[in-house]
């Protein structure tokens, strides 16, 4: 029961005393309590949030007040009415967000022939990018660890990790040696990540993330954190032949290479 109520929606307080209530037809919040294990400031809580959600009745049953769920039988259905009406209005707030987006200033945006130049001045918008490049699939790039920001930014990395652990695409990352590396390479379990170190003197100021005929540049300067994204073939191809070149370099570096074990 609990596991289906979690589904609905439900927390795990919710759950409990709705499962306990919808088995036994009424009681106190001193029985509830009891049989959840649930403290009772936590189940009267509980319970007035559910009373105001009109799932939970309150009454006296003589001296007592005792609480019960609404007729079991139109549960299901009043459910089911409210997730329509909840889809309903995100429907209407996706929709007036869109709205809200196209009024906005384009992000910059140059188109030259095969060209195409955006920037992204926002960290948030930044880390975003580079999040949607790391999981796009194969590809190569050049990482400074030292010079990611704040909590957001190395969350950003575990989730990363995590995520090619399992999808396991071909990663060939050149990374700035540091602190932040040696804790960048102990998270990294995909078998196709492959790691090469330059020295930690080298200054790589922006990270290049190289996918799919598109070339990520970013830098996480505290003051004015941008990225730019440059889609073009040509351009794609001689960053890479670049990459490569210091790829080869790096082989050479003390402790340069290294390929996750599971």
């Amino acid at each position: 029961m609990q596991q289906i109520l979690a589904q609905c929606g439900f927390s795990s307080h919710e759950q409990a005393i709705l499962s306990f209530l919808l088995e036994h037809t009424a009681a106190s919040a001193r029985a509830i309590a009891l049989a959840t294990k649930i403290k009772r400031p936590t189940v009267y809580l509980t319970l007035q949030g559910l009373i105001d959600a009109g799932l939970i009745i309150k009454r006296t049953q003589g001296k007592t007040t005792v609480f019960s769920t609404i007729a079991r039988e139109s549960l299901p259905e009043l459910l089911k009415t409210r997730a329509r009406a909840k889809m309903a209005a995100f429907e209407q707030a996706a929709d007036q967000l869109k709205q809200a987006i196209d009024k906005l200033t384009p992000i910059p945006s140059i188109q030259l022939g095969g060209l195409n130049v955006e920037s992204l001045e926002s960290e948030r918008g930044l880390l975003r990018e580079m999040y949607d490049y790391l999981l796009a699939g194969d590809f190569v790039g050049i990482f400074n660890p030292q010079l990611v920001q704040g909590n957001q930014g190395r969350k950003l990395l575990l989730d990363y990790l995590k995520r090619t652990s399992v999808t396991q695409p071909r990663i060939r990352e050149i990374l700035v040696d540091g602190p932040q590396c040696t804790w960048y390479r102990q998270h990294i379990k995909n078998p196709n990540h492959e790691v090469r170190l330059l020295p930690a003197s080298s200054r790589y100021l922006t990270d290049l993330i190289l996918v799919d005929g598109t070339i990520l540049l970013i830098d996480y300067s505290p003051t004015s954190p941008a990225a730019v994204k440059i889609t073009h073939q040509n351009l794609y191809t001689s960053f890479k032949a670049i990459f490569d070149e210091v790829w080869e370099q790096a082989k050479n570096n003390r402790s340069a290479t290294s390929r996750a074990r599971n």
